[in-house]
């Protein structure tokens, strides 16, 4: 218990952290004079950071009625696009089943056009027909053998086909595979039943305040496969609810997985 205890304590100590990084956030990076900055985005104001936090809780089972040992985990994590074009991002997450892990999550994103080049012709996703390519990386560390550390990297590619779908597809690496992975290759399909309305572009780059948007991503790997759907409901510009629904299966291990979670977006800067 008092392992416990010391786990959530420094949680509580990163989101202090989060906290203090969200008061800042209202001071934008060094732009150049002549800009236009800070400008909405598909990942919130440019040069400024916001945040996230999420929280999920995954019940695991073994035939029909054998409960395994469940998992749960916690996570912040801040996001900035630094130019239109590229965006960075890192976060923590905090992890517990048959035993505790710390995992850090650095990742970037980068489209391959101005996300505003057409305002006439986007989604909250980016713009019309410009891909755009994520790269992730995580580092995961045992909390009772920090020398068995172990990482985990990830690239997507998506396309906003139109004003209401996106489309992608990726590939993860784990450094050391384990029976239970269930995601090494997935699809995506994102749908947005509304439109912004003109120059309200991306002013909560999750979409319309007040209609959700739809985030289906699914896929396998040689042990088994996966589906998972968000779905985010914009509150106002600088507040975004999601709730995530996950299930996996691994047929070889008679496993199944059914996850429940949810996620805060917080753009501090919007408005």
């Amino acid at each position: 218990m008092r392992h416990i205890e010391s786990e959530l304590y420094r949680f509580m100590k990163t989101l202090k952290f989060l906290a203090i990084a969200v008061m800042l956030s209202g001071i934008t990076l060094p732009v150049t004079a002549d800009s236009q900055f800070p400008r909405h985005h598909p990942d919130g104001l440019v040069g400024r950071f916001n945040a996230s936090l999420e929280a999920a809780y995954a019940y695991v089972t073994a035939g029909d009625k054998v409960s395994l040992v469940d998992r749960s985990c916690f996570g912040a994590g801040l996001r900035c696009p630094i130019i239109p074009q590229s965006t960075f991002e890192l976060g923590y997450t905090l992890e517990h089943g048959d035993s505790l892990f710390h995992s850090y999550h650095l990742a970037a994103k980068t489209y391959l056009a101005d996300p505003l080049r057409d305002a006439s012709n986007l989604n909250p996703d980016g713009a019309v027909g410009a891909p755009i390519v994520s790269i992730s990386f995580i580092g995961r560390i045992p909390d009772v053998a920090p020398s068995k550390h172990r990482f985990e990297a990830g690239v997507a590619v998506s396309l906003p086909l139109s004003r209401n779908f996106t489309i992608g597809a990726g590939w993860n690496y784990y450094q050391k595979e384990t029976p239970f992975q269930a995601d090494k290759f997935f699809g995506l399909v994102n749908f947005f039943p509304r439109n912004y309305f003109p120059g309200e572009e991306y002013s909560n780059p999750d979409g319309i305040e007040g209609y959700p948007s739809f985030y289906l991503r699914g896929g396998g790997s040689d042990n088994g496969f996966f589906g998972q759907l968000e779905v985010a409901i914009p509150i106002e510009p600088r507040l975004t609810m999601i709730l995530i629904i996950r299930g996996e299966r691994v047929p070889s291990l008679y496993t199944r997985t059914a996850m429940l979670g949810g996620r805060i977006n917080f753009y501090p800067g919007n408005q």
